[in-house]
């Protein structure tokens, strides 16, 4: 289930999880388990009017098809985003690999950042996002 309107508790959990401290504005939607506990979230910061916005995920097998529709849905429907840009430390390889199957491209890295390791840069831009179905993102907007 996707948990809406309880951005601070859900970042709250995405920080502690992640070793993460965000600052708002943000944007978070938790994924919780059967149970009604948080297993996974998106974060979505640093939004540039419609031009980009930043998207943090954390939860080892909570994104689903479904959830992964309604965070992508969230950027480029609801939004309208024209671009999507995801950071992940260049020695977090199964995230940069989870990274290029969301469909996600390798744009640059950043290099010795203030804890002291390389940030791997990643976007995406609409009509490269495989989540918003056949009628590429024109369908409702995400709930």
């Amino acid at each position: 289930m996707i948990v809406a309107g309880r951005d601070k508790a859900v970042a709250a959990w995405m920080g502690r999880e992640m070793g993460v401290d965000f600052a708002p504005p943000f944007t978070a939607f938790g994924v919780t388990n059967r149970d009604g506990f948080i297993v996974g979230a998106f974060l979505f910061n640093n939004y540039e009017t419609a031009e980009d916005i930043h998207v943090s995920i954390y939860g080892p097998r909570a994104m689903t098809r479904a959830v992964l529709r309604y965070g992508f849905g969230y950027v480029f429907d609801q939004l309208n985003c024209k671009r999507l840009t995801a950071q992940c430390r260049r020695r977090n390889r199964a995230m940069r690999k989870l990274m290029e199957r969301l469909g996600f491209t390798l744009e640059g890295v950043k290099r010795h950042t203030s804890r002291h390791e390389d940030v791997m840069i990643y976007g995406m831009l609409r009509g490269e996002c495989k989540w918003l179905g056949a009628n590429n993102g024109k369908h409702a907007k995400a709930a």
